[in-house]
Parts: structure tokens; sequence; C-alpha cells
């Protein structure tokens, strides 16, 4: 018995070391695509702004988390359908079952290592984008003040909050006509236009760049009499960006893609909270409106209902209560903004569990391959794979602007993955 075992754990130790090593090379070769697409995303931003490559070096660095989670399930993928083909193309699964082993044998090796590679993901999906982003935020707050175009786009408008910045060209932190509408501290609207300005980091206080103008012309309207004007005319004016609250380089502006598991979490109790306060203050004014209904009813039926003047008027506001109590009742109370955070976490757990779905269709799928298992396992697990994205992305786009999507809607492809894997394990076993 002692001797069993140890072959068992020796047959699963070869299974596991099989399966780590194809996964590895699966991993290099997704994430190179992945680092690639968003090298090319982040081209137009950086590099046609002239960021040193040393910023875009670390930049790609600070994206390695998210590229990593993605990575993963798609390497799972295609990992096992490698080991498990060349198992079966070199008749090692048939060696393996003669020896007594069942296919459980063959495949709980696989399965934990998809639990360590889930553990790996949910951590970089979490906890690693997280700093990550913070990481990255201070980057392109340092690169802001030496490139001004990050946060300022030559020859197009930039929208910061309540104000819009119109460039011109933009050349070592040298504008040309500038323009700004933004609000004044009576909160009228204002237009600033300069002929040339130049930006610089504020050396009385970090966080804010100042726009050296000249030739500032500055026109206003105040907000209680739209037949007033004021302007003014200046041969130079500073004016102050605040990076930290204005801009999209914020340090401190982490999105819901990069926020921690329990920051999602916690922000989601809360505006469920919102939520459920909402729905009990419309239903205390549904059963205000219904005995106010009750009440009017009652009283109608007790006056002379035949009398023309009487009549029309207890109809017509009989019908208004009642219109309002069935806007009460049917009121459906939604928080876009809870909606969209629960898809991304929906979202953080979709990929690192396709770790362990993808086991299971690669375990029936693999044993399938009769020559050429490995390459034959590489080349089917690119085309599911390219279907899995597909479909992720269309669940994820329908669960965040769909308004009848709910947020769960996006484990439809890990669902029918999973669906598939255990039909196709149905059929193995039966053969």
């Amino acid at each position: 018995m002692a001797k069993g075992r140890g072959s068992t754990f020796t047959i699963a130790k070869y299974i596991a070391s099989e399966t780590v090593s194809n996964f590895l090379v699966s991993f290099f070769f997704f994430f190179v695509m992945f680092l690639v697409n968003q090298l090319l995303v982040m081209a137009e931003t950086l590099l046609e702004k002239h960021i040193p490559l040393s910023s875009v070096g670390q930049m790609l660095f600070y994206y390695t988390p998210y590229l990593i989670g993605m990575t993963f399930p798609f390497a799972t993928l295609v990992g096992c359908l490698m080991s498990i083909g060349r198992f079966s193309s070199d008749n090692e699964i048939q060696a393996i079952r003669a020896s007594g082993l069942r296919y459980s044998h063959i495949f709980r090796p696989l399965l934990i290592v998809s639990f360590v590679l889930f553990g790996i993901s949910l951590s970089m999906n979490s906890y690693f984008m997280y700093v990550s982003a913070k990481k990255r935020n201070q980057l392109m707050f340092d690169i802001a003040y030496t490139k001004p175009e990050v946060i300022i786009n030559p020859n197009s408008n930039t929208a910061h909050d309540d104000m819009v910045i119109y460039a011109g060209d933009i050349e070592n932190s040298e504008i040309e006509d500038l323009v700004i509408i933004d609000k004044d501290e009576a909160n009228n609207r204002r237009i600033i236009m300069a002929e040339a300005a130049q930006l610089r980091a504020s050396q009385q206080q970090l966080g804010v760049t100042e726009v050296n103008m000249q030739g500032v012309f500055a026109h206003s309207v105040p907000s209680r009499n739209r037949n007033e004007f004021e302007f003014a005319v200046a041969e130079r004016m500073i004016y102050n960006i605040l990076l930290d609250k204005n801009s999209n380089v914020s340090i401190d502006a982490i999105s819901d893609q990069d926020k921690t598991l329990w920051m999602l979490l916690r922000e989601i109790g809360e505006l469920r909270k919102k939520r459920d306060e909402k729905i009990e203050v419309n239903r205390r004014k549904e059963s205000v409106t219904r005995y106010d209904l009750r009440m009017f009813y009652n009283e109608a039926s007790d006056m002379d209902y035949y009398q023309s003047q009487y009549r029309s008027l207890n109809v017509n506001a009989m019908y208004t209560r009642y219109s309002t109590l069935m806007g009460y009742k049917h009121k459906e109370i939604r928080s876009e903004f809870m909606n969209r955070k629960e898809t991304e976490l929906h979202k953080k757990l979709f990929m690192p569990v396709g770790c362990i779905v993808m086991t299971f269709l690669a375990f029936p799928l693999g044993m399938f391959a009769k020559r050429s298992g490995k390459s034959v396992g590489f080349i089917v697990g690119i085309l599911i794979s390219v279907v899995y994205w597909f479909l992720f992305m269309i669940s994820y786009i329908v669960a965040r602007r769909a308004s009848w999507a709910p947020p769960w809607i996006i484990w439809g492809p890990n669902v029918l993955i999973f669906m598939i894997g255990n039909i196709l394990n149905f059929f193995r076993l039966k053969q």
C-alpha cells in the first residue's frame, strides 16, 4: 500500500510538473501579446508626446499585475491542453490507467495547479493592481510637470471637472492661443483667453501647476443678471491647476478596476444601504398614498355621487391619487454606481475562477488527441481563448451598459465553459 501511494504521488508530481512547464510557455506567449497590446494603447498618450522611454518602461511595469491577472486563465487552458494532449498522444494516459489508477488521479494534479494559479491571479487582480495603480498615478503626476501636454492636449479641448481648456500648439511647456472656460469665486461663467502661456510646477504648493499667461482677456457673466457682463485686460496672469483634484493624473484617484476586493465590497455595502433607505422611503410613500386613496373613496361614497358637479371632481381627484399610487408601486430604484462597482467586483473574480474552469474543459478535450498532442493542444487552446475573450468582452460590456442586465451576467462565459467541459468529460468516461 505504501508503494502504491508512492507511485501515485510520483505520477501526480510528474503530471503537475509537465502542466506547470507548459503553463509557463503559454503564459509567456499570452503575456507578450497583452503587453504589445498595452504598449499600442499607451503609444498615443505617451510615445506621441515624447515621454522618455524610461518612464514608458516604468508605466508598462506598473501594468504587469493587470496583464498577469488577464493572462492566467488562457495560459491555464493552453498549458493543460498541451500536457493532456501529449500524455494522450504518447499513450501515457493508457499506461496510467493500466496501472490501476482512475481518471480522477490524473485530474487531481491539474486541479491543484489550477487552484494555486487561482490564488496568484486573485492576488494580482486585487492587491497588486491597487498598489501598481498608485505607483502609476505617482509616475503620471511626476511626468505632468515636465510634459504638460500629458494633462493638456494640444490643438484640442481638455475637460477637467467644471473647467474646459483649449490649447493651440504646445512645445517645451510653451502654449499658444490658450482659452480657459471655468467659473469664478461667485460661480459665474468665465472665459479667459491668452496669446501665450507657460506651464511650470508651483514652488509654493505641491500638486499645483501654474499657467503663466501673457496678453490676457477675461470675460464673465453674472449668473443672476444675464444682461450684465464684466471683462478685464491684463499683461500677465497666473492661473493654478490643481492636479490632485481637477486632472486625470490625480495620485489618490483610483478607478474601480484597480481597487481591492475589500474596497469594492465596502463601497458596495454603503451604496446598497443608501438604496435600501430609498426603497423604504418609497414604500412609506406608497402606504400613505394608498391610505389617502382609500379615505378619499370612502368620503366620495358618502356624498351624493349622482350630482354631476361632484361626480367629475371626484373621478379626477381619485384618478390622480391612483396614478400617484401606481407610480410609487412600480417605481424601480436602481443605483448605477452600485451596479458598475458590482460589475468590477465580478470581473476581478471572473479571471481567477477562469483558471479553475478552464481545467474542467482542458482535461477531457486534451484526451481526444491521438497524435502531435502538444501542437494540437496549443492550436486548439488559442482558438478557444479567442472565443472565450470575445464572450467575456460582450458580457462585460452588457453588464456595464445595459440597464436590464444584472452585474452577474458577466459569469456567462465561465458557466458555459464549465458546462461544456462536464459534458465532454461525461462522454469521455462513457467511452
